[in-house]
């Protein structure tokens, strides 16, 4: 009888803590979207519809196309002590990815593959050409993804440690069939990057304490293969894109 009742009461606990999260949430007002950035009240804040999906953006300076890829669980606003900077010498471009920041929340499957369509979509409908795609952690694997596809509007990619993202970008680029047959400058950055596209390693050992001190091995990928350049500090390599 005594256990019975104790089933019954914590049965009843879950779903009132369960009744009272979700009163809680509906009672939470909306988040207002700002109209201008904190950190940069001289930047204009875009909205781009992307295959369906409206996307937060912002487009700062004049030069080259520089295009700014942030973490999970983060925004653009992750680059607000570099966007400024940047501007300088490029014509910087940074989003919210669907379902981070500002942008629409589509239903969908939320991994490096969904992004990094979303990311060439975007470059899509902006028409970017000759781009140097920077990322940082998943959003270096999204950049390692469509330079392993050889997407045409990408020139050079600059990948800040991708971690265990980009082994799951090598997979999905060697997935994929070829757009292209031109190659893009690639510079990986961080511990633990590998096989950043088919037929091309890119190795580096960090170091125990930053700054790390790292060797890489810089190889020269084409559609017949790669050729390893050999071992030294050089942290950039050429791969068929």
């Amino acid at each position: 009888m005594g256990l019975g009742l104790f089933a019954v009461a914590f049965v009843g606990s879950a779903v009132g803590l369960w009744l009272v999260s979700h009163i809680t949430e509906a009672m939470r007002p909306v988040p207002q979207t700002p109209e201008t950035l904190r950190w940069a009240p001289d930047i204009p804040i875009g909205y781009l519809d992307v295959g369906g999906c409206k996307l937060r953006y912002i487009r700062a300076g004049r030069g080259p196309n520089l295009v700014l890829l942030h973490t999970l669980h983060t925004q653009l606003d992750l680059f607000e002590k570099v966007v400024p900077e940047l501007a300088r010498r490029f014509t910087v471009y940074a989003l919210d990815y669907p379902g981070h920041g500002y942008s629409d929340i589509p239903e969908a499957q939320y991994d490096a593959e969904f992004f990094a369509e979303s990311v060439a979509k975007f470059l899509d409908v902006l028409d970017l050409h000759d781009v140097t795609l920077s990322g940082v952690s998943i959003g270096g694997a999204i950049a390692l993804i469509l330079a392993g596809r050889r997407n045409p509007r990408i020139a050079r990619v600059v990948a800040i440690n991708p971690g265990p993202f980009s082994r799951v970008a090598s997979r999905i680029a060697r997935a994929s069939r070829p757009r292209s047959s031109r190659k893009c400058t690639l510079l990986a950055i961080g511990p633990a990057i590998t096989e950043p596209s088919s037929g091309c390693s890119v190795s580096r050992r960090a170091g125990k304490k930053p700054p790390y001190r790292t060797k890489t091995s810089a190889c020269r990928c084409s559609s017949s293969g790669a050729t390893r350049i050999g071992p030294g500090p050089a942290s950039a390599s050429t791969i068929a894109a």
